[in-house]
């Protein structure tokens, strides 16, 4: 299979994931069982603002010499919107436990003593696209590490909107732990990271136990193909031998207890 063209017309926005980060910045997966984040089911939009570059007017004699720009000083920023709200997801961004009163489930939002103190996650999100030649492909957008802040609306007559801002972090690594490089990526920091994919973009991981050799996706996303599979690393480093199957991955060396193994792969 070839890889995608890089010239693509994007439209709509299809899928938006978060992923709790470990102390490391990887996925944070807890066992052997696939880790894949908390979709942010109903997504609507996802809005990244660049801040507009410094504009300097060079001026004399009471007219303008020249002009340059210097970079900006404020970062991205941004919002994500969903159409269904989702307890898990905002306990995540809020540092905050879901609890039950009796059958009834519960969550603290607002202002709160673990406000300032939000877990950074990261964000996978994506949308479809067509190349110049008519092909489906599919434009994606990595987040490594952001904070997200839930905004609660209020009630009325009008269909529910749940949104979180977003604050995203500058970085050194992609979130499967690869440093950024000067020559690879032509920088070695960044807060947004995008790819144009064939099929639909995902990433998950897993956590080792010494035992379990080969990791497996979800049945119900499994690899369109071994070419498809474009990465396994293992504690941020890629393992280029690792057996790769449309079900699953097996790292060279079988992980170790604690070990992080992190897949970036495409499903139908």
């Amino acid at each position: 299979m070839t890889a995608p063209s890089v010239k693509t017309s994007g439209s709509g926005f299809r899928y938006a994931t978060i992923y709790a980060l470990d102390a490391n910045g990887y996925p944070a997966a807890t066992s052997t069982t696939v880790y894949e984040g908390i979709q942010a089911e109903g997504a609507k939009t996802l809005e990244l603002n660049e801040p507009e570059p410094r504009i300097i007017n060079i001026t004399g004699d009471d007219r303008l010499y020249a002009m340059d720009a210097l970079p900006a000083l404020e970062g991205i920023n941004g919002t994500l919107t969903i159409a269904r709200g989702n307890m898990a997801l905002e306990a995540l961004t809020r540092a905050v436990i879901n609890f039950t009163v009796g059958e009834a489930k519960g969550l603290v939002g607002g202002i709160t003593d673990k406000s300032g103190f939000e877990p950074q996650c990261a964000i996978m999100a994506y949308r479809q696209a067509l190349t110049e030649t008519g092909a489906r492909v599919y434009e994606s957008v990595v987040i490594p590490r952001a904070l997200l802040f839930a905004r609660h609306s209020g009630y009325n007559e009008n269909a529910a909107e749940y949104s979180f801002s977003i604050v995203p972090q500058l970085v050194t690594k992609h979130l499967w732990g690869t440093a950024l490089s000067l020559n690879t990526e032509g920088v070695t920091q960044a807060q947004v990271i995008r790819f144009i994919t064939q099929y639909k973009p995902y990433i998950v991981a897993w956590k080792g136990d010494n035992v379990v050799t080969k990791f497996l996706f979800a049945a119900g996303r499994q690899a369109v193909s071994t070419d498809k599979i474009h990465g396994v690393w293992v504690n941020g480093t890629l393992d280029a031998t690792a057996t790769k199957a449309t079900d699953g991955v097996t790292p060279t060396t079988k992980p170790g207890v604690g070990d992080i193994v992190v897949c970036f792969y495409e499903v139908a």
